[in-house]
Protein backbone atom coordinates (compact mmCIF):
# COMPACT_ATOMS: atom_id res chain seq x y z
CA UNK A 1 0.00 0.00 0.00
CA UNK A 2 3.35 2.57 0.31
CA UNK A 3 3.12 2.33 -3.16
CA UNK A 4 0.11 4.64 -3.18
CA UNK A 5 2.20 7.39 -1.00
CA UNK A 6 4.64 7.22 -4.23
CA UNK A 7 4.34 8.81 -7.48
CA UNK A 8 4.26 6.96 -10.89
CA UNK A 9 7.11 8.02 -13.54
CA UNK A 10 6.66 8.33 -16.54
CA UNK A 11 7.01 5.14 -19.15
CA UNK A 12 6.81 1.75 -18.87
CA UNK A 13 10.01 0.88 -17.53
CA UNK A 14 12.61 -2.03 -18.54
CA UNK A 15 13.25 -5.63 -17.94
CA UNK A 16 14.62 -6.38 -14.37
CA UNK A 17 17.70 -8.16 -15.71
CA UNK A 18 18.74 -4.70 -17.52
CA UNK A 19 18.18 -2.47 -14.54
CA UNK A 20 20.02 -4.88 -12.36
CA UNK A 21 23.63 -4.40 -15.37
CA UNK A 22 23.09 -0.40 -15.20
CA UNK A 23 22.99 -0.45 -11.77
CA UNK A 24 26.08 -2.68 -11.71
CA UNK A 25 27.69 -0.25 -13.80
CA UNK A 26 26.68 2.95 -11.76
CA UNK A 27 28.10 0.76 -8.69
CA UNK A 28 31.13 0.20 -9.93
CA UNK A 29 31.83 4.04 -11.32
CA UNK A 30 30.48 5.06 -7.88
CA UNK A 31 33.03 3.23 -6.31
CA UNK A 32 35.65 4.91 -7.84
CA UNK A 33 34.68 8.24 -6.27
CA UNK A 34 32.86 7.30 -3.29
CA UNK A 35 32.21 11.15 -1.50
CA UNK A 36 29.67 11.92 -3.61
CA UNK A 37 31.16 15.06 -5.67
CA UNK A 38 27.63 15.64 -7.12
CA UNK A 39 26.33 16.41 -3.78
CA UNK A 40 28.74 19.59 -3.92
CA UNK A 41 27.23 20.10 -7.40
CA UNK A 42 23.59 19.99 -5.84
CA UNK A 43 24.90 22.72 -3.25
CA UNK A 44 26.59 24.84 -5.47
CA UNK A 45 23.54 25.27 -7.93
CA UNK A 46 21.00 25.64 -5.28
CA UNK A 47 23.08 28.19 -3.62
CA UNK A 48 20.98 29.43 -0.38
CA UNK A 49 17.89 27.63 -1.09
CA UNK A 50 19.87 24.18 0.21
CA UNK A 51 22.26 23.90 3.10
CA UNK A 52 25.46 21.80 2.28
CA UNK A 53 24.51 19.39 4.74
CA UNK A 54 21.24 18.80 3.30
CA UNK A 55 22.54 18.23 -0.57
CA UNK A 56 23.93 14.33 -0.24
CA UNK A 57 20.18 13.67 0.65
CA UNK A 58 19.20 15.13 -2.50
CA UNK A 59 22.08 14.00 -4.41
CA UNK A 60 20.62 10.14 -3.19
CA UNK A 61 17.50 10.84 -3.99
CA UNK A 62 18.44 11.92 -7.58
CA UNK A 63 20.08 8.62 -8.11
CA UNK A 64 17.03 7.05 -6.23
CA UNK A 65 14.66 8.46 -8.45
CA UNK A 66 16.89 7.01 -11.60
CA UNK A 67 16.67 3.81 -10.32
CA UNK A 68 12.65 4.15 -9.74
CA UNK A 69 12.23 5.74 -13.36
CA UNK A 70 13.68 2.53 -14.42
CA UNK A 71 11.91 -0.48 -12.75
CA UNK A 72 8.49 -1.83 -14.24
CA UNK A 73 5.44 -1.24 -12.39
CA UNK A 74 4.98 -4.84 -10.76
CA UNK A 75 9.22 -4.18 -9.35
CA UNK A 76 7.96 -1.10 -8.05
CA UNK A 77 5.47 -2.43 -6.34
CA UNK A 78 7.56 -4.60 -4.66
CA UNK A 79 10.56 -1.98 -3.75
CA UNK A 80 7.51 0.67 -2.81
CA UNK A 81 8.13 -0.23 0.76
CA UNK A 82 11.95 0.77 0.66
CA UNK A 83 11.43 3.77 -1.65
CA UNK A 84 9.28 5.21 0.76
CA UNK A 85 11.54 4.60 3.70
CA UNK A 86 14.13 6.38 2.12
CA UNK A 87 12.11 9.02 1.69
CA UNK A 88 11.42 9.62 5.69
CA UNK A 89 14.59 11.40 6.23
CA UNK A 90 13.67 14.16 3.57
CA UNK A 91 10.29 14.47 4.74
CA UNK A 92 11.70 14.45 8.31
CA UNK A 93 14.06 17.57 7.35
CA UNK A 94 11.71 18.99 5.26
CA UNK A 95 9.07 19.23 8.12
CA UNK A 96 11.76 20.60 10.69
CA UNK A 97 12.72 23.27 8.14
CA UNK A 98 8.99 24.76 7.88
CA UNK A 99 8.44 24.36 11.61
CA UNK A 100 11.57 27.48 12.00
CA UNK A 101 10.08 29.14 8.89
CA UNK A 102 12.67 28.67 6.16
CA UNK A 103 10.53 27.97 3.37
CA UNK A 104 13.29 28.38 0.44
CA UNK A 105 15.08 25.17 2.39
CA UNK A 106 11.78 23.58 2.59
CA UNK A 107 11.09 23.86 -1.32
CA UNK A 108 14.62 22.77 -1.70
CA UNK A 109 14.70 19.65 0.06
CA UNK A 110 11.70 18.03 -0.89
CA UNK A 111 12.22 19.44 -4.98
CA UNK A 112 12.06 15.91 -6.73
CA UNK A 113 10.64 14.08 -4.22
CA UNK A 114 9.03 11.04 -5.05
CA UNK A 115 6.03 11.93 -2.47
CA UNK A 116 2.87 12.18 -3.95
CA UNK A 117 1.73 15.80 -4.55
CA UNK A 118 -0.84 15.71 -2.03
CA UNK A 119 1.75 15.16 0.51
CA UNK A 120 4.08 17.73 -0.42
CA UNK A 121 2.06 20.52 -0.81
CA UNK A 122 0.94 19.92 2.78
CA UNK A 123 4.58 19.79 3.91
CA UNK A 124 5.20 23.23 1.68
CA UNK A 125 1.86 24.71 2.45
CA UNK A 126 3.03 28.38 4.08
CA UNK A 127 -0.33 29.58 5.07
CA UNK A 128 -0.49 27.37 8.24
CA UNK A 129 1.20 26.40 11.28
CA UNK A 130 3.19 23.29 11.63
CA UNK A 131 0.65 22.03 14.10
CA UNK A 132 -2.30 22.55 11.37
CA UNK A 133 0.23 20.78 9.15
CA UNK A 134 0.91 18.05 10.74
CA UNK A 135 -2.71 17.20 11.61
CA UNK A 136 -3.45 17.63 7.77
CA UNK A 137 -0.47 15.68 6.96
CA UNK A 138 -1.77 12.86 9.70
CA UNK A 139 -5.02 13.13 8.61
CA UNK A 140 -4.08 12.50 4.63
CA UNK A 141 -2.01 9.38 5.34
CA UNK A 142 -4.36 8.15 7.90
CA UNK A 143 -6.71 7.59 4.50
CA UNK A 144 -4.46 5.16 3.09
CA UNK A 145 -3.03 3.17 5.89
CA UNK A 146 -3.74 3.05 9.97
CA UNK A 147 -1.75 4.97 12.40
CA UNK A 148 -0.26 8.23 10.99
CA UNK A 149 -3.15 10.28 12.65
CA UNK A 150 -2.71 12.81 15.43
CA UNK A 151 0.41 13.62 15.06
CA UNK A 152 -0.37 16.91 16.18
CA UNK A 153 -0.84 15.40 19.31
CA UNK A 154 2.64 13.72 19.10
CA UNK A 155 3.91 17.28 17.90
CA UNK A 156 2.67 19.36 21.43
CA UNK A 157 4.08 16.47 23.88
CA UNK A 158 6.99 15.55 22.38
CA UNK A 159 8.10 18.15 19.36
CA UNK A 160 9.59 16.88 15.94
CA UNK A 161 11.45 14.32 17.05
CA UNK A 162 8.72 12.68 18.62
CA UNK A 163 7.01 12.99 15.07
CA UNK A 164 9.67 11.78 13.37
CA UNK A 165 9.64 8.70 15.94
CA UNK A 166 6.13 8.00 15.50
CA UNK A 167 5.82 8.28 11.40
CA UNK A 168 9.37 6.07 11.53
CA UNK A 169 8.21 3.62 13.59
CA UNK A 170 4.52 3.54 11.99
CA UNK A 171 5.79 2.66 8.59
CA UNK A 172 8.18 0.20 9.77
CA UNK A 173 5.12 -1.40 11.57
CA UNK A 174 3.01 -1.82 8.70
CA UNK A 175 6.14 -2.96 6.24
CA UNK A 176 7.23 -6.00 8.55
CA UNK A 177 3.31 -6.78 8.81
CA UNK A 178 3.51 -7.09 4.92
CA UNK A 179 4.71 -10.07 2.63
CA UNK A 180 8.11 -8.87 0.91
CA UNK A 181 10.35 -10.23 -1.21
CA UNK A 182 12.84 -12.11 0.71
CA UNK A 183 15.49 -9.88 1.01
CA UNK A 184 13.47 -7.03 1.47
CA UNK A 185 12.43 -8.96 4.26
CA UNK A 186 15.42 -9.76 6.20
CA UNK A 187 16.57 -6.28 5.55
CA UNK A 188 13.62 -4.83 7.59
CA UNK A 189 13.64 -7.35 10.02
CA UNK A 190 17.23 -6.31 10.63
CA UNK A 191 16.86 -2.93 10.47
CA UNK A 192 13.46 -3.10 12.72
CA UNK A 193 15.76 -4.65 15.28
CA UNK A 194 18.58 -2.36 15.25
CA UNK A 195 16.30 0.29 15.50
CA UNK A 196 14.96 -1.11 18.76
CA UNK A 197 18.55 -1.84 20.26
CA UNK A 198 19.23 1.29 20.15
CA UNK A 199 16.23 2.51 21.72
CA UNK A 200 16.52 0.09 24.30
CA UNK A 201 20.69 1.38 24.91
CA UNK A 202 19.66 4.88 25.15
CA UNK A 203 16.87 4.59 27.53
CA UNK A 204 19.25 2.49 29.59
CA UNK A 205 22.46 4.71 29.03
CA UNK A 206 20.42 8.17 30.08
CA UNK A 207 18.22 6.44 32.66
CA UNK A 208 15.32 7.70 30.64
CA UNK A 209 11.63 7.42 33.45
CA UNK A 210 9.88 7.85 29.55
CA UNK A 211 8.44 4.02 28.61
CA UNK A 212 10.55 2.87 25.05
CA UNK A 213 8.58 2.85 22.12
CA UNK A 214 9.37 -0.36 20.14
CA UNK A 215 8.68 -1.40 16.35
CA UNK A 216 6.70 -4.60 16.39
CA UNK A 217 8.23 -7.04 13.21
CA UNK A 218 11.29 -7.47 14.19
CA UNK A 219 13.32 -10.90 14.77
CA UNK A 220 13.27 -9.68 18.98
CA UNK A 221 9.45 -9.13 19.87
CA UNK A 222 8.52 -6.76 22.11
CA UNK A 223 8.08 -8.67 24.97
CA UNK A 224 11.51 -9.85 25.16
CA UNK A 225 12.50 -5.66 24.59
CA UNK A 226 10.30 -4.91 27.62
CA UNK A 227 11.64 -7.43 29.46
CA UNK A 228 15.31 -5.85 29.48
CA UNK A 229 14.13 -2.93 30.55
CA UNK A 230 15.87 -1.90 34.18
CA UNK A 231 19.17 -3.67 33.06
CA UNK A 232 17.83 -7.25 32.94
CA UNK A 233 18.57 -10.11 30.63
CA UNK A 234 21.83 -7.74 29.38
CA UNK A 235 23.43 -11.25 28.50
CA UNK A 236 21.06 -11.90 26.37
CA UNK A 237 20.56 -8.41 25.07
CA UNK A 238 24.42 -7.80 24.72
CA UNK A 239 24.01 -11.67 21.98
CA UNK A 240 21.50 -9.27 20.36
CA UNK A 241 23.96 -6.77 19.47
CA UNK A 242 26.82 -8.45 18.77
CA UNK A 243 24.85 -10.90 16.10
CA UNK A 244 23.79 -7.63 14.24
CA UNK A 245 27.30 -5.46 14.85
CA UNK A 246 29.50 -8.62 14.75
CA UNK A 247 31.53 -7.01 17.68
CA UNK A 248 31.90 -8.55 21.04
CA UNK A 249 32.18 -5.20 22.77
CA UNK A 250 29.36 -3.24 23.98
CA UNK A 251 29.93 0.64 22.64
CA UNK A 252 30.03 2.76 25.16
CA UNK A 253 28.04 5.55 23.89
CA UNK A 254 24.26 5.25 21.67
CA UNK A 255 26.20 6.78 18.93
CA UNK A 256 29.08 4.09 19.04
CA UNK A 257 26.75 1.99 18.83
CA UNK A 258 24.74 3.39 15.76
CA UNK A 259 28.06 3.16 14.15
CA UNK A 260 28.23 -0.63 14.46
CA UNK A 261 25.21 -1.00 13.43
CA UNK A 262 25.77 0.81 10.59
CA UNK A 263 29.12 -1.22 9.74
CA UNK A 264 26.71 -4.45 10.66
CA UNK A 265 24.00 -3.49 8.23
CA UNK A 266 26.70 -3.06 5.53
CA UNK A 267 28.48 -6.03 5.83
CA UNK A 268 24.84 -7.74 5.94
CA UNK A 269 23.84 -5.69 2.31
CA UNK A 270 27.15 -6.64 0.78
CA UNK A 271 26.40 -10.81 1.61
CA UNK A 272 22.80 -9.70 0.35
CA UNK A 273 23.85 -8.13 -3.29
CA UNK A 274 25.12 -11.64 -4.11
CA UNK A 275 21.70 -13.26 -3.84
CA UNK A 276 21.12 -14.86 -7.46
CA UNK A 277 17.85 -12.91 -8.17
CA UNK A 278 19.13 -9.27 -7.77
CA UNK A 279 16.66 -8.27 -4.82
CA UNK A 280 19.43 -7.45 -2.28
CA UNK A 281 21.60 -5.45 -5.49
CA UNK A 282 19.09 -2.95 -5.36
CA UNK A 283 18.55 -3.32 -1.32
CA UNK A 284 22.47 -2.81 -0.68
CA UNK A 285 22.71 -0.06 -3.90
CA UNK A 286 19.97 2.42 -2.03
CA UNK A 287 21.75 1.70 1.18
CA UNK A 288 25.03 2.77 0.15
CA UNK A 289 23.47 5.96 -1.10
CA UNK A 290 21.66 6.55 1.88
CA UNK A 291 25.26 5.65 4.23
CA UNK A 292 27.09 7.80 1.87
CA UNK A 293 24.69 11.09 2.18
CA UNK A 294 24.65 10.19 6.26
CA UNK A 295 28.10 10.85 6.48
CA UNK A 296 28.56 13.44 4.31
CA UNK A 297 25.95 15.61 6.46
CA UNK A 298 28.38 14.51 9.49
CA UNK A 299 31.43 15.64 7.85
CA UNK A 300 29.64 19.07 7.18
CA UNK A 301 28.19 19.38 10.92
CA UNK A 302 31.35 18.55 12.31
CA UNK A 303 33.13 21.75 10.70
CA UNK A 304 32.47 21.35 6.66
CA UNK A 305 35.32 18.76 6.24
CA UNK A 306 34.26 16.19 3.74
CA UNK A 307 35.16 13.31 4.72
CA UNK A 308 36.31 10.26 2.39
CA UNK A 309 34.26 6.71 2.54
CA UNK A 310 36.34 3.98 1.57
CA UNK A 311 35.35 2.13 -1.23
CA UNK A 312 35.26 -0.97 0.20
CA UNK A 313 33.13 -0.13 3.50
CA UNK A 314 30.66 0.82 1.23
CA UNK A 315 30.69 -0.87 -2.07
CA UNK A 316 32.70 -3.62 -1.71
Amino acid sequence: MLNLFLQNPEGKGYPFPYVLARIRGRRSRRKERPTMPEAATVAETAETRLEQGDAPLAAARAERNWLWSQLEPDMRNAFAPLVFYHELKPLALAIRRREVRQWDQVAAIMEGSLLVTPLLLLVADDRIGTKEALERIGRFMQRILPGFGHLEDVYLTGGIGAVEGRILNVTLGLIAAHSLQPGLQTFFIRLIDMLNLLTLFRHQRWRSETVPSFVPGGRISTKRLNSWQGGRGAAERDACVAALTGSGALPESPSELEEEFMRGMTRFCRRLSRDPDGIGLLVEYLWSLYLEARYWRLSVKQGGVVRTIPGEELMA
